[in-house]
């Protein structure tokens, strides 16, 4: 099984973190037993959003970090 969720993100600073925990808690999550990622695509962001995911991917290596400046 492959799960793979996506959260599309801008200037989200104040909630990134908690999404991303929430994801982790997610029964789903939980019993995934094959491949799983957490894609975060950062959209121009101009806070620390992209920093957080950084350091939430160094403990949690499912995570992904795409950034565009769009």
């Amino acid at each position: 099984m492959f799960l793979s969720i996506g959260i599309p993100a801008h200037n989200e600073e104040n909630t990134i973190a908690r999404t991303i925990k929430s994801i982790l808690k997610n029964s789903a999550w939980k019993k995934s037993f094959g491949k799983r990622e957490i894609i975060v695509c950062c959209n121009d962001c101009t806070d620390t959003t992209a920093d957080i995911v950084r350091n939430l991917k160094l403990v949690i290596p499912e995570i992904q970090l795409i950034e565009v400046a769009e």
